[in-house]
């Protein structure tokens, strides 16, 4: 050692006592064939940490190549680890999430231990090759399963970007990087991001749906009184037709001037159709300059309208076989505009998903299925809204009045979804066909706050995205013990209801015996048939409506009974058995004049499906031909006591159905002349 270098180094006394040190230890001097060795050594060091960066460089070069999406979101080592681990990118790319997570794992999903964990209910692996993330290693210990979770979806949508798009941007890698570093925060700090973000979707079918509709469906969610770069309006078109397009393009251009219209007026009604033709509930300032706006915006409207009529004119037989087409209409940030608060726009997309006619598309289930992937790349807002393409926002402060609800630090944890209740307008005073759902919004779904909460009407409901993602909330081998866990404070009526199921049936004989009317018994049967009806008058009258809704109630609930719900079992039986293969056929919003006219009369219309009309008619007259043959046997007989409840039950039933009669019998004398 060279003594004179270790003074220079260290200097003053310390590197005296060390050189002292060195003087005193055993050792050999070192020859000249050592000192070549350390030197090739030393050299073999530095020629391997040039190749690293070589290979380094060259597999970063690759896999942005390949994979650029994929490369951003967890770095070029891991993604050539899982590309070589599986053989390709295509293989990538066609493995699930929940099989990506746990790829390298293999031997330990295979092993004694799983079995016997699977079996005693114990801990299974996690993960695999994606536990050399960073980020799993930034992850607190009982986060890292959620963590590895969350970045095996990301892995997954990001390979089959890079897969099938085309495109070697790494656009939607960056946006999935700062999606993971929101969710790690989440996770660490419980703070959540994006916290108000909001995802409106809705879906339609332009053959069955009015477009007009739809467009007034889309914009009046465009004008919800919310931040618009806290919202992302996405529309599916599920028939893939080019009069969407063309229509949500036109939409969006009127949106430019509608949405400032609404903001600076404060205007209730932000759905177009219903301020300018329908509703007059807005009174804001009478002025010269709001009516001048007003009419300004009501030729761009009629503008709008024409120009929907007319590419509807050109219709395009929809295919079975077609791409998906995702487009997004209006972008602030995309366009790079600076706007104000009166201007500025959601972002709005447009969604057709790719269908092949030997490929089941599940319907409204499967285009909703469609909305969530895109919207998840695209902006992955924490709550969504859904609405049917008939439904407007008529409250546009309801996003806000759902935030109120899901930030609530009471119930936010059990709260999955806030609904909100269906209101119909052209409805008439003697709403023939119960239209409003009264019962339904009314009463029923608030009965059953204390039950969990009503259930999901299909539209109209603010949800929270993570509610989607886990098990069920029930277990098969429930006990009563738990049902306050599962329930909350509904444990004592479904504890009633599980006795009540174990109640002794009757005999034949019991059920056989019929009470004459001189028959003191006989009473009970009265208490209770009008028991029932006094109970669903009291119930109409709590609820502000008239007794016309109570008797078209009790027409439309056996109307329902005999055709929906006879159809409805005979359906699922063919079903279950084979015979036919479940679909879902939509209902047609076009509104005929004729039927308009006669829906507002008070009459009914029997233009519908004849499957459906046939068990009603046939009942009907069943019950005119009873009631006839029970009053002469009354009194050609004389047996009163026994025929009373048969006449009685069939003259009810042939009054609560006269419309129908009345129908069938102008309908005759149609025909007839």
């Amino acid at each position: 050692m060279d003594v004179t270098k270790v003074r220079f180094r260290l200097g003053n006394d310390y590197s005296c006592a060390q050189v002292t040190k060195v003087e005193v230890v055993d050792g050999k001097s070192l020859s000249e064939i050592d000192l070549i060795n350390i030197q090739r050594l030393a050299q073999r060091v530095v020629d391997l940490s040039k190749f690293k960066s070589r290979l380094q460089e060259y597999l970063q070069n690759k896999m942005s190549d390949i994979a650029p999406n994929l490369t951003t979101l967890i770095g070029e080592v891991l993604c050539a680890c899982l590309i070589s681990h599986v053989g390709s990118l295509t293989n990538l790319a066609m493995c699930p999430a929940s099989t990506l997570q746990i790829l390298g794992a293999e031997k330990a999903l295979f092993s004694y231990p799983l079995q016997l964990a699977l079996k005693t209910r114990g801990n299974t692996p996690k993960y695999g090759l994606i536990f050399n993330s960073s980020f799993i290693g930034r992850a607190s210990r009982r986060n890292k399963g959620r963590m590895a979770c969350y970045l095996a979806k990301k892995c997954s949508f990001a390979s089959r970007i890079d897969c099938f798009s085309g495109s070697k941007n790494p656009t939607f890698g960056k946006e999935f990087l700062l999606q993971f570093e929101e969710k790690l925060e989440f996770y660490e700090t419980e703070d959540d991001p994006q916290k108000v973000a909001i995802d409106i979707e809705s879906s339609n079918d332009p053959e069955k749906e009015p477009v007009l509709n739809v467009m007034n469906t889309v914009v009046s969610s465009m004008s919800l009184d919310y931040p618009p770069e806290k919202l992302n309006v996405y529309l599916s078109d599920d028939a893939g037709s080019p009069i969407t397009l063309c229509a949500i393009k036109a939409a969006a251009l009127f949106a430019k001037s509608w949405i400032p219209f609404c903001r600076k007026h404060k205007l209730m009604t932000c759905s177009p159709e219903l301020y300018f033709d329908i509703l007059k509930t807005d009174q804001p300032k009478q002025g010269n300059e709001f009516l001048a706006e007003e009419k300004e915006i009501k030729e761009k409207y009629n503008v709008l309208k024409e120009q929907v009529e007319n590419a509807g004119r050109n219709r395009i037989p929809p295919t079975k076989d077609r791409p998906s087409h995702i487009e997004i209409i209006h972008d602030d940030d995309e366009m790079n505009v600076i706007c104000d608060d009166l201007t500025n726009m959601p972002r709005l997309v447009y969604v057709a998903r790719e269908k092949r006619h030997d490929q089941p598309h599940h319907y409204k289930a499967g285009a909703l299925n469609a909305l969530l992937r895109v919207s998840g790349v695209m902006s992955n807002s924490p709550y969504i809204l859904v609405l049917d393409c008939d439904m407007y926002c008529n409250d546009p402060s309801s996003a806000r009045q759902a935030m109120c609800f899901h930030l609530d630090t009471m119930i936010t944890k059990s709260l999955a979804f806030v609904q909100f209740p269906q209101r119909f307008y052209k409805l008439s005073k003697n709403d023939i066909y119960d239209s409003q759902i009264r019962r339904a919004f009314k009463k029923l779904w608030q009965g059953m706050d204390g039950i969990q909460g009503p259930v999901l009407s299909g539209t109209g409901f603010y949800l929270k995205r993570r509610a989607l993602y886990g098990g069920l909330t029930q277990e098969k081998d429930i006990n009563l013990y738990q049902l306050k866990a599962n329930f909350g404070s509904s444990n004592k009526l479904l504890s009633s209801l599980q006795q009540g199921v174990n109640s002794n049936v009757l005999s034949n004989k019991d059920q056989l015996h019929e009470a004459q009317v001189s028959d003191p018994w006989f009473i009970w049967f009265v208490i209770y048939f009008t028991g029932g009806i006094c109970h669903h008058l009291f119930d109409v009258f709590s609820t502000g409506e008239s007794l016309n809704v109570w008797w078209n109630e009790m027409r439309m609930g056996w109307i329902k009974c005999v055709t929906c719900n006879l159809f409805g079992c005979l359906d699922a039986i063919m079903n279950i058995i084979g015979i036919k293969k479940r679909e879902l056929k939509l209902t047609n919003k076009a509104v005929d004049k004729d039927e308009l006219e006669k829906y507002k009369k008070g009459n009914f219309e029997l233009q519908g499906e004849k499957i459906f009309l046939v068990p009603l008619v046939i009942l009907v007259l069943l019950n005119i031909v009873s009631f006839i043959g029970g009053i002469v046997r009354v009194v050609t007989q004389g047996s009163f006591d026994e025929m009373f409840g048969q006449v009685f039950l069939s003259f009810f039933i042939s009054i609560l159905n006269y419309p129908i009669i009345k129908e069938m019998v102008t309908r005759k004398k149609n025909a007839t002349a």
